[in-house]
């Protein structure tokens, strides 16, 4: 991952006013820009994380959702099927949103 962070200190916005500060971070092609360091801090980490399906492996059609970095490869987990009563493969279906 590529990270620049930039804080332009008294910088001018369209209108001219003096003293105005951003803070700038450039990660892979995407900038997010904001008021203060702490903001920046909080997009970034709901950025990085993303809401995702996890389908059983047996083809029971049980599913459930959970959390995982956006920067990672694809989610299997084995975790229990109630339907087929033992621990079975889930695999990532699908992206459903960031958080």
């Amino acid at each position: 991952m590529f990270l620049t962070t930039v804080n332009l200190a008294k910088a001018k916005s369209n209108r001219g006013q003096a003293g105005v500060s951003w803070d700038v971070m450039f990660v892979d092609g995407i900038v997010i820009c904001t008021g203060s360091r702490k903001q920046m801090e909080e997009r970034l980490d709901s950025w990085r994380t993303i809401l995702v399906q996890m389908v059983s492996a047996a083809g029971t059609g049980y599913f459930f959702n959970t959390k995982r970095n956006r920067l990672r490869d694809k989610l299997v987990l084995r975790k229990h099927d109630p339907f087929v009563n033992k621990h079975v493969l889930f695999f990532e279906k699908r992206k459903i949103r960031s958080i």
